[in-house]
């Protein structure tokens, strides 16, 4: 396996990423079709979003994964409609976040 080395130039990543999707059997639209694929024999290994496995675990599916030491930061910004016919749904789910 590769070590990754932070702080290279935008053509050495871009140089890494060429040569990593080059071994990448499907790039599907989401990460929940991603863990379906996966899922249903396609691929070697995932990478997805921990919450997917966390997700496919609650549901019966029996993986193992990993967590970097470092990874990519995302943040799921969110917006709570006043108005909305469901507000209390959407203040639950905003405080889940």
């Amino acid at each position: 396996m590769r070590k990754f080395v932070q702080h290279k130039s935008k053509a050495a990543a871009t140089a890494y990423l060429k040569s990593l999707f080059k071994h990448v059997a499907v790039q599907d639209k989401s990460a929940r079709q991603a863990l379906t694929t996966f899922q249903n024999g396609v691929g070697d290994m995932l990478l997805d979003y921990e919450s997917e496995a966390v997700f496919a675990r609650k549901h019966g599916v029996s993986l193992s994964y990993s967590i970097p030491k470092q990874t990519i930061l995302i943040q799921t910004p969110v917006a709570v409609i006043k108005t909305s016919s469901k507000l209390a749904t959407a203040r639950n789910f905003e405080n889940f976040l």
